[in-house]
């Protein structure tokens, strides 16, 4: 009767029969590399369970996960993280490039905060890359466009935390009807890192151009895709002038004076340079011999043509025609006008 046995195949994890009479012997145990020679020469069943056994294998995976671990964190802080570091190739090039707007602006100059340039960037961009718009100037605060030429616009956008070289960019357009806030943007923040981005729209606006609230909005990108947009509002209106203004005196009447004089606006039409401006108020105002401060003392509204008409007392000191203006055309005045003796 053959005798079986059965033997666990220690290298391939498989059963193996024995078939010969008298027995086969036990298989020699060869050492493997990747197991200790202690464990190896006590066999399989002297590995305890649960016991991680080291080797070139696992040294080999361990450094793999590592590896793949440190891009990962390398990755989401440069996502989350709150932006380039002092010093750092992103840094210096955001710090020292000029900067271009969308909407053909030139380039934009760069200002630190009260503690530095050093001390600005140190601070960094907002937590979570959040850009900021502290304010929103436009210079000249209240354009006025002639017969010829144009006003040219400057917008100053006051920010932190815009990444790229487009990351402000400005819109001018009319406010169409509706009046948008008049601050200036967000509170002023703590810290450092803000920008002074100048801006210089190639083309001005000129008499073609609908007059009224215009307004600006700027835009602020950071890291992530997020914005911040500020709208400020300004007046821009056509001009006006007053023409052939002049005192006289009123017959019979040593102790009064007449002042005439004619009121004008820019076409609307476009044919012309000035136009009359009718049904509008002139004020005459008055300021004694030596003094400094301007009184109104008359007031007079255009007729059909533009003309205007006041009869004022005469006194020792020198007058003048104001017209104040409205929301599409320039306020203006004239010199002073002596009395004639």
């Amino acid at each position: 009767m053959r005798k079986v046995i059965e033997r666990r195949g220690r290298r391939f994890g498989r059963r193996a029969r024995c078939t010969r009479p008298t027995g086969c012997p036990a298989p020699a145990v060869r050492p493997d590399p990747a197991v200790p020679a202690a464990v190896s020469a006590a066999g399989p069943a002297a590995v305890p369970e649960g016991r991680l056994v080291t080797g070139p294998a696992a040294v080999l995976m361990t450094a793999l996960m590592t590896a793949l671990m440190t891009a990962l964190v390398s990755v989401l802080v440069n996502v989350l993280g709150p932006g380039p570091f002092p010093g750092s190739g992103a840094a210096a090039e955001a710090a020292t490039a000029s900067r271009a707007g969308a909407s053909g602006t030139t380039a934009a100059s760069r200002a630190a905060g009260a503690s530095g340039a050093a001390d600005a960037w140190g601070q960094g961009p907002p937590p979570e890359g959040r850009p900021v718009i502290r304010s929103v100037r436009v210079l000249p605060a209240a354009p006025v466009a002639g017969p010829k030429g144009a006003a040219r616009l400057t917008v100053e956008v006051v920010a932190r935390g815009a990444t790229g070289p487009s990351g402000v960019t400005v819109r001018v357009e009319p406010a169409r009807g509706r009046r948008p806030a008049g601050r200036s943007g967000a509170a002023p923040e703590a810290g450092g890192g803000w920008e002074v981005w100048r801006f210089n729209p190639p083309v001005g606006l000129s008499r073609w151009y609908p007059a009224g609230r215009w307004r600006v909005v700027a835009t602020a990108r950071g890291a992530g895709g997020r914005r911040a947009t500020v709208e400020r509002s300004f007046l821009f209106r056509k001009a006006s002038m007053l023409s052939g203004v002049r005192l006289t005196r009123l017959p019979g009447r040593p102790r009064a004076l007449r002042m005439t004089g004619m009121l004008m606006r820019v076409d609307p039409s476009g044919r012309f340079g000035y136009w009359s401006f009718p049904g509008q108020r002139v004020l005459v105002q008055f300021r004694r011999h030596h003094g400094d401060r301007w009184r109104t003392v008359g007031t007079a509204r255009t007729d059909a043509d533009g003309y205007f008409t006041e009869r004022v007392k005469r006194s020792k000191g020198a007058w003048r025609a104001v017209y104040r203006g409205n929301l599409r055309y320039a306020t203006t005045h004239t010199g002073s006008r002596r009395a004639p003796h």
